[in-house]
């Protein structure tokens, strides 16, 4: 019996292991990168209207997200992650902006979990 709850064991760990290494990828600075649906957001979205913080600044900035976790906002990079509905984006490695989004259409929501930022973007 004993002999049986050890296979037994080690199947479900491998299972697990297997099925926890399907969902994330590696980048190629080796940060782990979790994939859910990137296929949604990839491509290119100019910001049609803001709300919030700094919402005049923003309009017409376009954001290119790419199938490896890689981003471009404006001039500048970073780094994000899809989880489930929200995205993190990482900048300059040092800290994060987390995003409720939506897609609806043509429309991507982009609405601040800390601030009262909103971001309206249309895919070009």
């Amino acid at each position: 019996m004993k002999k049986i709850t050890i296979v037994l064991s080690i199947v479900i760990s491998i299972f697990i292991i297997a099925c926890n290494s399907e969902n994330n990828s590696k980048t190629d600075d080796n940060t782990i990168v979790q994939k859910t649906d990137y296929g949604s957001i990839i491509g290119s979205w100019k910001i049609s209207k803001a709300e919030g913080t700094l919402s005049d600044a923003n309009i017409g900035m376009l954001y290119v997200f790419m199938d490896n976790g890689n981003m471009v906002y404006g001039t500048d990079s970073a780094k994000y992650i899809v989880n489930n509905d929200e995205i993190i984006i990482t900048i300059n490695n040092m800290f994060d902006i987390n995003y409720k989004y939506t897609i609806i259409e043509n429309i991507l929501s982009l609405k601040a979990v800390k601030s009262t930022q909103v971001f309206y973007l249309e895919k070009n």
